[in-house]
């Protein structure tokens, strides 16, 4: 009473009445490389390399695929098998996988012929797991509402056992069963002024996870509460120089702040153009922009026309927020665009000139 297919193409089977919009819902899965007979499964005289997953789908046609890499697992001995898990939400087979999410190999020394692959999905977030370890969560906007169930595989695969659970409408439920493997970040998010982010909003107990305080043109860091508490100077003192905190969680918590700009006369308008080695402009790039003082970090991509324009302050002393903020004038640019080419240069902001940088 299992199902198992031995064909070398992808198939999807749909779980009847396995359709909500939160739920639970797992499988155990073991790849299998040999046809009855004993014959490799191949797909035009190939062996098939495949994946073997979990699979959901909206009314809309839009998808998630969970999965793992069928061959690391099917063809290595016990103690040396290989799990490595994947999400995507578009595919052609096992040829062309793209919107990948999540992407990472996870054990390297698996002592299972088989796996169980598990989804959380509550409104917009997928929680993956694999066995009972937590591995990872995204958010999917287009599919915070009822999704469909079922197995994918682009290889052989045998069902060996499977289980849905709907929880729509017992939310209270689902989290307390989530909080059992992870604890939730929550963020302030987007601002006027700046940005709070996260690394991931659900975190694996004992695992680490980064937040991010980015500030806007204009503008820096002034507040900082964790929990309603005022956390400034500890989280500040912890930081990187790209205004990245990593520590590790030890209950379920939550991240505010404030930004707040530099009066209008001490900045300096900064114009800044990317070109290739043939003098032809670049709008692909991605910049960051390091002052000596680490809060002073900046980062995004050229508007629509191709070019970065900020304001950033000059040197000085200043007094925001009730804090103050000592500036050397001093920064470092680092960008990236097509072709894996990398650029760098620094510049200095001692006077109120606008200056066009191009690299």
């Amino acid at each position: 009473n299992k199902v198992q297919t031995a064909a070398g193409r992808t198939q999807i089977l749909w779980l009847k009445d396995a359709y909500a919009k939160d739920f639970v819902f797992e499988a155990k899965l073991k790849p299998i490389g040999k046809t009855a007979d004993g014959k490799d499964i191949s797909l035009r005289g190939e062996r098939v390399s495949g994946r073997i997953g979990l699979i959901n789908e909206t009314t809309n046609g839009d998808y998630t695929i969970f999965s793992a890499d069928a061959r690391s697992i099917g063809d290595k001995s016990v103690g040396q098998k290989i799990v490595q898990l994947q999400t995507c939400q578009q595919i052609d087979s096992f040829h062309w996988q793209n919107l990948i999410g999540l992407s990472e190999t996870v054990d390297k020394n698996y002592d299972q012929e088989d796996i169980v692959l598990r989804v959380i999905k509550q409104d917009d977030m997928f929680y993956y797991f694999y066995g009972d370890t937590y591995w990872g969560c995204e958010r999917i906007a287009d599919m915070q509402d009822e999704t469909y169930c079922g197995f994918y595989t682009s290889q052989g695969m045998v069902v060996e056992s499977y289980s849905f659970e709907n929880y729509t409408g017992k939310s209270a439920e689902l989290t307390a069963k989530l909080s059992e493997y992870v604890y939730f970040v929550d963020v302030a998010g987007e601002m006027t002024r700046g940005s709070v982010s996260t690394s991931a909003y659900a975190v694996g107990k004992g695992q680490e996870v980064t937040i991010s305080f980015l500030p806007k043109s204009k503008s820096v860091l002034t507040q900082i509460t964790k929990d309603g508490v005022d956390v400034y100077d500890e989280i500040v003192n912890e930081m990187n120089e790209k205004c990245e905190y990593t520590f590790i969680p030890t209950a379920d918590v939550s991240f505010d702040a404030e930004f707040t700009a530099f009066s209008n006369n001490d900045l300096v308008k900064a114009v800044i153009v990317f070109q290739d080695e043939n003098d032809v402009q670049v709008k692909d790039a991605n910049y960051e922009i390091v002052g000596s003082n680490k809060l002073l970090f900046y980062k995004g991509t050229p508007n629509s026309s191709g070019y970065v324009i900020l304001q950033i302050p000059k040197q000085g002393e200043y007094e925001i927020d009730g804090r103050t903020f000592v500036v050397d004038g001093s920064y470092s640019l680092y960008s990236s665009f097509g072709n894996n080419h990398d650029g760098y240069t620094s510049f200095s902001w001692t006077d109120e000139k606008t200056v066009r940088r191009e690299m």
